[in-house]
């Protein structure tokens, strides 16, 4: 984008917000176009200085937003998105496939009311862990609280999502329930999920 470039959209900026007073305070930073690391660093002190420097309100208002828009922008740019097709269950819940320590498939149901992550003993027992009942956690069930055995999961992978040293609960899920385990927030630490149809969204 370069100083200049930037300097030319602060004025007409200035100039646009002293005519329209009823406007958003901000200024063009050109948020639709793609910004160079180089770019972003010199936009970011010159706005920078801008607010500090100014002293008129309404430019460093408007140099203020425009740090806001470049840090979002930044962080946007560094964070990744892993889709999930979600299959349908025939009591109209969704689950999400999965691979647990690289080699086993999966099938998971998300809650991310969970604090942990949970697995059947069926899963436990495939994965060759040992239960240890020295180290539980209290867990909900229909019958009252139990204590439930901890593990640790080396590796959880949903797609090109891989999420290692995962704490699991060990729980039984029930008799007629087919899938692995329950996803929850052990997994999706730091996370932000969205539904679109019948598609997990995962921005990591």
């Amino acid at each position: 984008m370069g100083i200049k470039r930037l300097t030319v959209n602060v004025l007409t900026g200035v100039l646009f917000m002293l005519a329209f007073a009823n406007s958003t305070p901000a200024i063009d930073i050109g948020a639709h176009k793609q910004v160079s690391p180089a770019d972003l660093g010199e936009a970011t002190n010159f706005f920078t200085g801008l607010a500090r420097q100014s002293n008129n309100p309404l430019i460093v208002s408007m140099a203020q937003e425009s740090l806001r828009r470049l840090n979002d922008s930044d962080t946007r740019a560094s964070h990744k998105q892993t889709e999930i097709k979600m299959l349908p269950q025939m009591d109209n819940t969704y689950v999400v496939p999965a691979f647990v320590n690289q080699r086993h498939a999966a099938t998971f149901l998300v809650d991310t009311g969970a604090s942990y992550t949970v697995i059947t003993p069926k899963m436990a027992h495939q994965l060759g862990i040992r239960l240890d009942n020295s180290n539980t956690v209290p867990v909900s069930t229909a019958n009252g609280t139990v204590q439930a055995p901890l593990v640790t999961i080396k590796s959880l992978s949903l797609g090109n999502l891989q999420v290692s040293n995962v704490e699991a609960v060990v729980a039984d899920l029930g008799d007629g329930n087919p899938i692995s385990g329950l996803l929850g927030m052990s997994f999706f630490h730091g996370m932000d999920l969205t539904f679109r149809q019948d598609t997990l969204v995962i921005t990591h």
